[in-house]
């Protein structure tokens, strides 16, 4: 036996993808027939390198120009109570004077703190001034009816539109004053009894009230014929609201068979501290005798 070399060089495609390959190497004896060896071969080749073109250099952009930075203008105001209104009360005006002390064109606005939105109207909700431009606005504060008589504190704030940040408050006031009143009657106005008779005595706070009430009420006759006791003497009367009280007359005189005697009486409301006027109502009681006896 003899050993002989031999040298292969493959050569794969330039189009041939990346990978191994198995190939089987044969060699086969040209004068003994059927004679043959065989190797296995692994042809590991590389994927393509495939050429980046290149990149121009990244162009930096120049830097916007930056606008300078616009200033708020400075706010001036004062706020003057206007004396003759003709809003009923409690109703308040104040006139504004707005002046723009800055060094540019601004609108001006105006916020409320501290009451209702629904009590304050403001015209024109707005103002544009220029540089050293002075303008007004009117300040309308309307407390609705039933709004307790008291003081009620609030803010007015003026901010321009070019800084929400640069504003001017001022502090203001609107007195509720107190309204009282009441109404007093009796039902039934005139009656007739034997002896003691019911009333009823009604109190009734006025529509335009604002103010609770405690009142004592007491009643008396010319004569002092009757007695008069009220279930209760003392009344609390809230505002736009209606109270009673019984009232228990009884005549002190005994009347003959077949007598008839009428009783007139008042019937006075005082409120504590005559926080209001007092109210008096007249009332008549008719006594009866009871019939005499019949003897059959």
């Amino acid at each position: 036996m003899q050993d002989v070399q031999a040298r292969l060089t493959i050569h794969p495609p330039q189009e041939a993808h990346g990978a191994v390959y198995h190939l089987t190497l044969r060699a086969l004896s040209q004068t003994r027939s059927g004679v043959e060896g065989r190797a296995l071969i692994d042809v590991d080749v590389p994927a393509p390198q495939v050429s980046q073109p290149e990149t121009p250099p990244r162009q930096e952009a120049p830097p916007l120009a930056t606008p300078p930075p616009q200033t708020a203008s400075q706010i001036e105001v004062v706020a003057e109570q206007v004396k003759d209104s003709k809003l009923p009360p409690p109703a308040v005006q104040w006139k504004l004077y707005l002046h723009n002390a800055g060094a540019v064109l601004d609108t001006f606005a105006f916020s409320i703190a501290g009451v209702k939105p629904g009590w304050v109207h403001i015209e024109p909700p707005q103002l544009t001034l220029k540089p050293d431009e002075a303008g007004t606005a009117l300040l309308n504060v309307q407390p609705p009816p039933e709004t307790a008589a008291a003081a009620y504190p609030f803010t007015l704030r003026t901010f321009s539109h070019l800084n929400l940040k640069q504003r001017t408050e001022i502090a203001l006031k609107i007195e509720v004053k107190p309204t009282t009143g009441f109404q007093l009657s009796l039902d039934p106005k005139e009656a007739e009894a034997q002896g003691q008779r019911d009333f009823n005595a009604l109190l009734a706070s006025s529509a335009n009230s604002n103010t609770d009430l405690n009142v004592t009420l007491s009643a008396g006759d010319q004569d002092n014929a009757c007695e008069y006791t009220f279930d209760p003497a003392q009344l609390f009367v809230p505002a736009k609201q209606s109270v009673s009280s019984t009232l228990r007359v009884r005549p002190l005189t005994v009347l003959g068979p077949n007598e008839r005697k009428t009783y007139t009486f008042k019937v006075t409301a005082t409120p504590r501290d005559n926080a209001a006027p007092a109210q008096v109502a007249e009332g008549r009681l008719t006594q009866v005798a009871a019939a005499p006896l019949r003897l059959v």
